[in-house]
């Protein structure tokens, strides 16, 4: 619920955090509100970019 308050997908956000939560030290950036500052630019545009690779467009 926390994610969808602060405008985040649930499930996005929570694949990335287990993919990051072994190398990340600080642990502010893993909380939604974090993870949205310094992560969701990066997730979403690798998401694009895998999205259009498969679409072949």
């Amino acid at each position: 619920m926390t994610a969808k308050a602060a405008g985040i997908d649930p499930r996005s956000y929570l694949r990335d955090v287990l993919l990051r939560i072994a190398r990340e030290t600080n642990v502010a950036k893993l909380t939604p509100h974090g993870w949205r500052e310094h992560f969701q630019d990066e997730v979403e545009e690798e998401r694009q970019a895998a999205t259009t690779a498969f679409l072949g467009a």
